[in-house]
């Protein structure tokens, strides 16, 4: 009987307190984007920029952007014959925001990583690094999203 009650108690309570999700209606045209300007190997500035979607209106007011892009990859355990058995693969990308009057809005370090399995394969082993890697990528995308969407909300 306690449940037939405060379940719907609950659900009316949530529902009524003006809860919604920040990026519900949000899209990347709300994001300006006056130049994006990228430094790094073009395998990863190709996927950050395929991934972002930004697109670049250089008649508008709105911000500038740099994104430094790294891989790098560590070893992390070894066999007793001193051959690699697993690495990480870290993906970082130094975010610098201003606006169309060179005032720094934001700068961040953003890194993602992940730990993979060697095998005797190098082919399966470059497969699963690429699949990491555009796993990592699509991560850091969303981040950068999130920050500029929340950074275009604070300055409206």
């Amino acid at each position: 009987m306690i449940k037939k009650i405060l379940i719907p108690a609950i659900f009316i309570l949530v529902v009524s307190c003006g809860f919604q999700p920040i990026l519900k209606e949000i899209d990347n045209v709300d994001i300006k984007i006056q130049k994006i300007n990228f430094i790094g190997k073009t395998e990863l500035i190709y996927e950050i920029k395929n991934k972002l979607g930004l697109l670049e209106n250089t008649n508008s007011n709105g911000l500038i952007l740099t994104l430094k892009i790294e891989e790098n990859r560590f070893s992390i355990n070894k066999n007793s014959s001193g051959v690699a058995t697993e690495e990480q693969l870290r993906v970082s990308i130094d975010l610098t925001v201003s606006d169309n009057n060179n005032k720094n809005l934001l700068t961040e370090k953003i890194s993602e990583s992940a730990r993979f399995q060697l095998s005797d394969n190098l082919i399966n082993d470059d497969a699963e690094k690429n699949s990491i890697l555009n796993n990592l990528i699509e991560i850091l995308a969303q981040k950068i999203k999130f920050k500029l969407i929340i950074l275009t909300k604070n300055l409206k």
